[in-house]
């Protein structure tokens, strides 16, 4: 199964879309997109079916397609937080979230890493880091 996630300049958050290995789509999720109902409508009528619908998206301009190719484990999320408080209460958590959401807050972790020592300010617990959604700031302006 192949996972893209589709952003657009003219709505805040991202569309999913899964396809199968014959290129067909089997799946797709705006759940974590604030689309209004228009947008969505629209959206609707030009769904990428097939894989090879994708790249006429990513080439007008006003959307992003990236194929999902990062392990977005609670593992790999683990690995790469590095202050190791509390799994057994941070997984549930992950497991939750949708791959958008993951994908974000694995992206964060630098930056966010980046802040911690800029400011001295000490690091947040995953746990919060997760349930506080950190990854949504942007820490290259705080």
């Amino acid at each position: 199964m192949t996972k893209y996630i589709l952003t657009s300049v003219h709505y805040n958050g991202a569309v999913q879309f899964e396809y199968d290995k014959a290129g067909l789509m089997l799946f797709y999720s705006v759940l974590d997109a604030e689309l209004n109902e228009k947008q969505l409508f629209r959206l609707l009528q030009k769904l990428p079916r097939d894989e090879s619908e994708l790249a006429p998206l990513n080439e007008n301009g006003y959307f992003t397609v990236k194929k999902l190719s990062e392990d977005l484990s609670f593992e790999s999320f683990w690995m790469q937080y590095e202050k190791k408080i509390h799994p057994n209460r941070c997984e549930p958590i992950w497991k939750k979230l949708s791959d958008v959401k993951r994908l974000a807050a694995i992206k964060a972790i630098g930056p966010y890493n980046h802040y911690v020592e800029k400011t001295g300010v000490a690091k947040a617990n995953p746990e919060n880091y997760l349930k506080k959604e950190y990854w949504k700031t942007d820490w290259s302006k705080e």
